[in-house]
């Protein structure tokens, strides 16, 4: 009997030297590229982020089909996206890092919105499971000692098994809705397990994979998988230290960072008898709506945009929009306010220059009361000042003279017209301030024409026009700027309304149109197609639509 208990002892021994290995996950922060990181210091790259829920993308009941050798156990995705947000937040590359619920992309990045977090962290988890990758070269002198001892085979780690993560990670502007980065993440890291790691079960090194059950798979899960979603929460982290702090700092990540807001307001319809109706202030609304939402121009997300068309069109409404964009305007962003419809007159001796208060008709507008329930040019300027952004841009496709033709000027039917002399100093006052521009349709001798063509306010028909054009009209840069946009709608307007006989000359109070982008070229998204300009016509007909 000697000879098989000193025999037993030496392979025991043997099997425990050689055949054992640590399974146990090291510290993350003792990671290499991790402690690396950390001396660098935080360094935060001033950015709130949220983390949305984890969402799966895989199907699980098919990868746990008998005879796939694989398995993804039952787990909570809440426990992974704490695990992001903790080591986000322990090494201080953004200002703040929490968590935003939501079903989808629109309803994180609004919510985040809300909550003042910057950017989104969508996070899809491709694939999440552990595999039977083999047996090592251990697993045959294994089984002669499990025939001969039995127990001493269990400990010795003759069986490999894989853990693999697959996540594709992308980043939203919670300002602007738009994709700032996006990525993918593996592991698939192996290790080596005994019978106790992978679930003990008596014959269990005989019949394997084929006798692996759910809790075996779980075990196996608990072992391995940690080291896969070290490997991946390291990447990650190296990534938003080095690539994504780079791109923070560039062009595009600030354009597309920018948060951009608008009130538009579009007015054909009135309640008031008296005024008659007027015709495609409510198109021009929604162009403006749309070239804003546009994903290759305007790229304001429609939750950041106020429209008020026809009877939406009240004076309650428009200040309610303000309070809106006054709450959750910054510094850094950009604010469209657009109005198509009637502009008007009152005389007052109050009101200095001219001698005339001006004023935009809304729906609820009441002609015999229209200081009122009007939008004055003064109040408008007030909203305005209550405006946190670095920019407001004020587009106006209404006049306020009486001139011949139909023009977007409301005339009290019970009135003489009667043209006046205007001068545009109230127009200049709106424009005061640092970041501040007023587009005007027209001079103040002139009136804004409409195009039963194309079924749009001139002025509106041609800014839009420009913004299709990206690629003809951007500059060496790819970035089309409001000023691009300007000098080929003024243009194109002073043509078109010497064509139809009249003169309107759009205006631009205030400086900046230079500095405010609208479109990009340079985010590797391909632009839509955009028709080429149309060869002019002559004076016979109007130029064809591009």
């Amino acid at each position: 009997m000697y000879p098989i208990r000193a025999g037993s002892v030496l392979l025991l021994g043997l099997c425990l030297a050689m055949g054992c290995a640590s399974n146990e996950v090291p510290a993350f922060e003792d990671l290499p590229e991790v402690k690396k990181i950390a001396s660098a210091g935080g360094n935060p790259m001033g950015i709130r982020l949220a983390i949305a829920p984890i969402v799966e993308t895989f199907d699980r009941d098919e990868i746990n089909k008998e005879g796939t050798n694989k398995f993804a156990v039952e787990f909570d995705p809440r426990d992974l996206r704490n695990e992001f947000v903790e080591m986000l937040n322990n090494y201080g590359l953004f200002e703040s890092v929490g968590t935003v619920e939501g079903a989808n992309k629109d309803e994180w990045v609004a919510n985040a919105f809300e909550a003042e977090f910057d950017v989104v962290m969508e996070l899809n988890l491709k694939q999440f499971d552990v595999n039977f990758v083999g047996t090592n070269g251990w697993y045959a002198p294994n089984l002669i000692n499990f025939a001969l001892f039995v127990w001493t085979a269990w400990w010795v780690t003759d069986e490999v098994y894989g853990a693999n993560v697959e996540i594709d990670m992308k980043l939203w502007s919670a300002h602007s809705g738009q994709r700032l980065w996006n990525g993918t993440f593996k592991s698939n890291q192996e290790r080596e397990l005994d019978d106790f790691e992978r679930g003990w079960k008596l014959t269990g090194s005989i019949f394997i994979p084929s006798g692996l059950k759910a809790e075996n798979w779980q075990k196996i899960h608990e072992v391995v998988m940690p080291f896969s979603v070290q490997e991946v929460k390291s990447e990650i982290l190296t990534t938003m230290h080095g690539e994504v702090r780079d791109y923070s700092g560039g062009r595009d990540f600030a354009s597309y960072m920018e948060k951009r807001m608008a009130v538009i307001i579009g007015v054909n319809r009135h309640d008031g008898f008296l005024i008659h109706n007027l015709r495609y202030a409510d198109q021009d609304a929604q162009a403006f709506y749309d070239f804003l939402t546009d994903d290759f121009r305007g790229l304001v997300p429609a939750k950041n945009i106020r429209l008020f068309q026809n009877h939406t069109a009240t004076r309650e409404n428009v200040r309610d929009a303000f309070k809106f964009i006054n709450k959750y305007s910054r510094a850094d962003d950009t604010v469209y306010v657009y109005f198509a419809g009637y502009g008007s007159l009152v005389k007052d001796e109050m009101a200095g220059g001219d001698g005339f208060k001006k004023y935009l008709v809304l729906y609820d507008t009441d002609v015999d009361k229209l200081s009122e329930t009007a939008l004055s040019i003064d109040e408008l300027d007030s909203l305005c000042d209550g405006v946190n952004a670095r920019n407001v841009v004020i587009i106006l496709d209404t006049s306020f003279n009486v001139v011949d033709g139909e023009t977007r000027t409301y005339v009290d039917v019970r009135q003489p017209a009667e043209e006046v002399t205007l001068d545009d100093e109230f127009l200049k006052t709106l424009a005061e301030g640092d970041g501040r521009l007023v587009l005007s349709a027209c001079t103040t001798e002139q009136g804004a024409l409409m195009l039963d063509e194309e079924q749009h306010g001139l002025f509106t028909h041609y800014f839009i026009e420009a913004t299709h054009l990206i690629k003809t009209l951007a500059g060496e840069d790819g970035v089309l700027t409001l000023q691009e946009v300007l000098s080929h709608a003024i243009d194109a307007s002073i043509d078109r309304a010497d064509i139809e006989g009249q003169e309107q000359e759009p205006k631009v109070y205030g400086e900046g149109a230079d500095g405010i982008d609208v479109a990009w070229l340079s985010t590797g998204e391909a632009p839509p197609e955009e028709d080429e300009p149309a060869p002019e016509e002559d004076e016979a007909g109007p130029p064809a639509d591009e």
